[in-house]
């Protein structure tokens, strides 16, 4: 095989004149300026094809080199092809890649590596998984690159049973493992959610970085033992090791979810100890983990301290503002992001109309709707979708209609939208109409479907059409019912007053401690005064543990009708003593772009 050499200009010229399959203008391109790739040959110490396939990032640039190395013979010499492999996958062109790859005669660990590692990288685990069966098959015994590269990828496969042969194969064959190579291994566990096999892989480790340390500490927080995960992080300050941001975001998501404010402030002083307070994705966390454990006034100045803001900080701010009953200063805030300029994409449109459907803020949904036309989302299914089931949150079934209506594209989800936003308005009627007109143009209801039009039935007493939808459910369609649609069912007898029919439903299906049904009857029961089933359902009340004050409440209501002071009484006394008290309602309105907001308090 001749050794690989540089080409002056005057040679690539020749190259490209007598292989007529190269196009001319492939000719002129050496002559342009701008592709300093080939302008670096006119040099006397060019460097090497391989050394310039290293730096190629543009796919034109790629099949360029790849015409030369063909025109030049190259073809077969496995270190230039190796180069040529890579490039392709660093180009995400992976079918150039198994092109070169099959036309090798002679190929090397490095190259089945490759390819097992770029099958990986480029989202296609199955392939990598299988190129490494290839590679054994072939008698090409894998190095540690190789093992590394094909252990995720049968996490991403779900298929812990292949992991683990890899892994067995590994001891078999006498490997000494690196770094690297144990944590993929101890990540591989984990994520097969086996912590046993895990800790065994971490506890042997020799040589641990902060990957392996990150990687386990994840592993803890996967299997849901939170408090084994910090218990870890406590372990690996004590052995003085480094700690980066993924240490950061993994710890702060424990305190999210155990809602640990105490833990959370001692991580924050670690964020502003190591200098991550400047990333904002640690600074987004930040802000969720106060909000998480109700502290608004630490996550707003963490935002404000924030030195750079993008959407998911923004949308997490607001969020924050609209869960914790601050809907005045979430408006602020959303006024003040429209103002900054912010780039939106239809995800982060999504969210914010989201959050205009909970906050009621229809003036400044419909400034998102002006913007969706303006960058062109307007067509995007699930943002049109969004913007549906904001108008009709908002109360404005007119312009959730308008726009449902002109939709070219829809699927069920936009139809379900559509469906409960008729149900929430009162517009039982429409809601039954729609449902059987998207099952006659071919759409298949699912089980958000029904339980969206049951629902609707039940808010505007149409006993009738519930049922012979919900026949519809069982006979006409696949879908087994749940408690949630039984549920719908018992609501919908009991708002329309067939009170011994719903209650002889909830018997014979075991819905007896089930506190929303209950809860649902024994509102029923003081409508329409039946004495009798409503007093069986307030005993039943006393036998649970309640933990909500709402129930409390209710039953409270309930003896206060019948003028049974002494049980008002002994139902307050047993709110008092569990230390329950129900939250405020609140209702907010939306007058000329300004939020008024009404509270009350329930007895």
């Amino acid at each position: 095989m001749p050794p690989l050499r540089s080409k002056s200009r005057l040679d690539f010229l020749r190259c490209f004149q007598i292989k007529k399959k190269i196009c001319m203008h492939h000719v002129f391109d050496l002559w342009e300026p701008k592709p300093r790739l080939f302008y670096s040959f006119r040099s006397p110490n060019s460097p090497s094809l391989a050394s310039i396939l290293h730096d190629v990032k543009e796919l034109k640039s790629l099949h360029q080199i790849h015409a030369n190395v063909i025109t030049s013979g190259l073809q077969q010499n496995v270190f230039l092809s190796n180069r040529l492999l890579n490039a392709c996958f660093s180009c995400d062109d992976s079918t150039t890649a198994e092109e070169i790859f099959r036309r090798m005669t002679y190929k090397n660990v490095v190259s089945w590596t490759i390819m097992v590692n770029g099958y990986w990288k480029h989202g296609c685990p199955f392939n990598s998984v299988n190129a490494f069966r290839e590679m054994v098959s072939a008698g090409v015994l894998p190095n540690l690159v190789t093992i590394a590269s094909v252990l995720p990828a049968c996490c991403d496969l779900g298929l812990p049973k292949a992991g683990r042969s890899v892994h067995s194969y590994m001891i078999v064959r006498g490997y000494r493992a690196n770094v690297y190579v144990d944590t993929a291994i101890l990540d591989m566990y984990m994520k097969g959610g086996s912590l046993v096999d895990a800790l065994k892989v971490f506890d042997s480790m020799s040589e641990r970085n902060v990957v392996s340390w990150n990687a386990m500490i994840n592993g803890y927080v996967q299997v849901g033992d939170l408090h084994g995960a910090m218990k870890l992080f406590k372990k690996m300050k004590h052995t003085g090791m480094s700690i980066d941001h993924f240490t950061m975001s993994i710890l702060l998501r424990i305190c999210a979810e155990m809602g640990c404010l105490i833990q959370g402030t001692l991580i924050h002083a670690h964020v502003i100890k190591y200098g991550f307070e400047k990333s904002s994705h640690v600074a987004t966390l930040l802000m969720d983990m106060y909000g998480k454990c109700g502290n608004v006034e630490d996550a707003s100045q963490v935002f404000d301290l924030s030195p750079c803001k993008d959407a998911v900080s923004w949308s997490t701010i607001l969020s924050i503002f609209a869960n914790l009953g601050n809907g005045h200063k979430a408006v602020e805030l959303f006024d003040e992001m429209m103002a900054a300029g912010l780039p939106f994409d239809s995800v982060s449109l999504m969210e914010y109309l989201s959050l205009c459907s909970r906050l009621g803020a229809l003036s400044q949904g419909k400034c998102l709707h002006g913007l969706m036309t303006k960058i062109g989302l307007e067509t995007d299914t699930p943002v049109g979708t969004a913007l549906i089931d904001m108008y009709a949150k908002c109360g404005n079934l007119s312009s959730a209609r308008s726009f449902f209506n002109q939709m070219n594209i829809k699927d069920v989800i936009c139809w379900n939208a559509m469906i409960t936003g008729c149900g929430t308005n009162g517009c039982g009627d429409e809601a039954v109409g729609l449902f059987w007109k998207m099952n006659s143009l071919g759409f298949q209801p699912n089980n958000s479907t029904f339980l969206s039009i049951l629902s609707a039935c039940s808010h505007a007493g149409l006993v009738k059409h519930g049922f012979q939808i919900f026949e519809h459910m069982t006979d006409e369609t696949t879908l087994v019912p749940d408690m949630q649609h039984f549920a719908c069912l018992i609501d919908l007898l009991a708002r329309a007053g067939h009170l011994h029919a719903a209650y002889q439903l909830v018997k014979s299906l075991s819905l007896e401690q089930d506190v929303g049904v209950l809860g649902a009857l024994l509102g029923a029961c003081k409508i329409y005064g039946e004495i009798a089933i409503g007093a069986e359902i307030a005993r039943k009340f006393f036998e649970l543990d309640l933990s909500d004050a709402g129930c409390y409440v209710l039953l409270s209501n309930w003896y206060a009708g019948l003028k049974d002071w002494n049980r008002v009484e002994m139902v307050q006394d047993l709110l008092r003593l569990k230390g329950l008290k129900k939250e405020p309602g609140c209702s907010m309105i939306d007058i000329g772009g300004s939020f008024h907001t009404f509270v009350f308090e329930d007895t």
